[in-house]
C-alpha cells in the first residue's frame, strides 16, 4: 500500500516527466511491433514473388567434362530412368525432362546460335505460376502441346529484340539444325538473354 501511494504521489508531482516516460514506452512498443510487421510483410512479399518465378523448383542437369558429342558426355546424359528415380524421391511433387543445347538457327538467310530447349507440355505445366498465370507465359499465339510436331515457341527477343534483321512473327519458319519449325507462340519478356533469345 505504501509503494502504491508513493508511486501515485511521484506521478502527480512530476506530471510532465511521467507522461513523457509513458509516451516513450508506448512509442517504443509501437515501433518494435511495426518493424516486426514490416519485416514479416516484406519477407512474405519477396517469398511469394520468388515462388511465382519457381523458387520451389530445382533443375538437375548432367555434368559435361568433354567436348560436345564426345562419348564421355553421352555416358553422363540423364535418361528417362533417371527422371523416374527423381519422381520417386520423397518430397518431389512432379518432375519433367527436357533437352537443352546451343544450336545453329536460320531465319530468312540469317544464322544465329541460340539455346534450343526441347520439352513437352509436362515441363511447361511445372512452371505454372499462381492464379493460373504461366511463368513461361505466351504474349502472342499459343503455347506448345504434346501433339505438336515441328512447332516452336520463341523468346521475346526473336520478335521484339534485335536478334534478327526482320522480326519473327507467328507463322514464321525457323530452321534448327536443318529442320524446319513453325513459330506458334512468342513468350513474354523475362529480362535475361538466355530466356529471351531461346527457342
Amino acid at each position: 500500500k505504501d509503494y502504491l501511494v508513493l508511486t501515485y504521489r511521484s506521478l502527480m508531482h512530476r506530471k510532465l516527466r511521467s507522461w513523457l516516460t509513458m509516451l516513450g514506452i508506448f512509442i517504443g512498443i509501437a515501433a518494435v511491433v511495426a518493424l516486426i510487421s514490416l519485416g514479416q510483410g516484406l519477407e512474405d512479399a519477396i517469398t511469394s514473388q520468388f515462388e511465382e518465378l519457381g523458387a520451389d523448383k530445382i533443375i538437375i542437369q548432367s555434368k559435361t567434362i568433354g567436348p560436345p558429342g564426345s562419348a564421355t558426355n553421352e555416358a553422363l546424359i540423364l535418361k528417362n530412368h533417371d527422371l523416374e528415380v527423381i519422381k520417386d524421391v520423397r518430397g518431389v511433387e512432379d518432375a519433367a525432362g527436357i533437352l537443352m543445347k546451343t544450336g545453329p538457327v536460320t531465319f530468312k538467310d540469317e544464322l544465329e546460335v541460340v539455346f534450343v530447349i526441347g520439352g513437352n507440355e509436362d515441363y511447361i505445366n511445372l512452371f505454372e505460376g499462381q492464379e493460373g498465370e504461366s511463368v513461361l507465359g505466351v504474349i502472342e499465339g499459343r503455347s506448345l502441346k504434346v501433339s505438336d510436331k515441328f512447332k516452336a515457341l520463341v523468346g521475346y527477343n526473336h520478335a521484339y529484340g534485335d536478334l534478327w534483321k526482320k522480326p519473327v512473327v507467328i507463322g514464321s519458319t525457323l530452321q534448327i539444325e536443318g529442320v524446319d519449325f513453325k513459330v506458334i507462340g512468342i513468350r513474354k519478356k523475362v529480362g535475361n538473354p538466355f530466356d529471351d533469345n531461346s527457342i
